[in-house]
Order: C-alpha cells, then structure tokens, then sequence
C-alpha cells in the first residue's frame, strides 16, 4: 500500500510540471520586420516596417488582426489571415512618431500588442525606438552661429 501511494504520489508530482515540446508556442507571436523583411527589435523612429502575427493554428474563417500600442489611439496597422492560413502581414508603413507619446514625452520602447476580431490576443513584442536623428542646415542669408538660438547653452 505504501508502494502504491509513493508510485501515485509522483505521477501527481510529473504530471503537474509538464514542459511544451521544442518549437511549440504559446500564443500569438508578433514580429516586427524592417524594409528588407528581416526581423528586427530595434527600430529608428520613422522607420519603414511591417507587423506579422502568426497563430498557433490555421483559421476556419477570415480573420481580422489589429495592432496597437498603449496611448496611442487607433490601430498602428491591420491584416487578415485568410481562411486556411496562421498568419499574416501589414503593408509597409512608416513608424513615424514612436519614440514619443501624445503627451510629448520619450518612449525609448513601444509594447506592440495584436487583437483578433476585437478580441485582445495574449502576448505582445517590445521593440526599442532609437529617435529620428535631426541635421539642421543654416539657411542662405546665415552661417553656422544660426543655430546656436535651437541648440541652448549645452549644445
């Protein structure tokens, strides 16, 4: 009898830590891809991108993708997956004003997150913004002490 509750005793045990096997996923995965199609996590704000999100399995209908990061309102970008397929891409867009929220404040990374027909998905992808670099050109009538009234005391 003891025997037997020591054998039952750690099947219970195995059987509550399972592990998923290699290559399994547990939810949605969004990428991030840059222009030529690679994927990347780190983006210059502006940058040309697209957003792909691949499910765990294929769909029985249409499906509509939403994606969206916090304060900013509206989707960043859509797609659908058609019926028979698990994932899917954006068009290219521009990623213009990532490195700032509405309120003007610096965001060095953006949390993508994707919904499915309006359903919220579980996962997100965090992709760091380096900001838009800025190269002021003295105009014609002026030289190079122009900008010293943009740049302050510290440069």
């Amino acid at each position: 009898m003891k025997r037997l509750l020591s054998v039952f005793l750690l099947f219970a045990i195995l059987s509550l830590h399972t592990q998923p096997a290699f290559g399994q996923s547990d939810g949605p995965q969004i990428s991030l891809l840059d222009r030529s199609g690679k994927t990347v996590t780190s983006i210059i704000d502006g940058n040309q991108v697209r957003l792909r999100i691949r499910l765990d399995a294929d769909v029985n209908a249409q499906t509509r993708i939403a994606f969206t990061t916090p304060n900013v309102d509206g989707p960043l970008a859509e797609c659908v997956i058609q019926t028979g397929s698990d994932s899917c891409d954006t068009p290219p867009f521009h990623a213009l004003g990532w490195y700032w929220d509405p309120d003007g404040s610096a965001q060095t990374q953006r949390m993508i997150q994707a919904s499915v027909n309006g359903s919220q998905a579980s996962g997100s992808l965090t992709v760091n913004v380096i900001p838009r670099p800025v190269v002021m050109v003295h105009g014609f009538n002026s030289d190079y002490t122009a900008g010293t009234n943009y740049l302050g005391p510290n440069g």
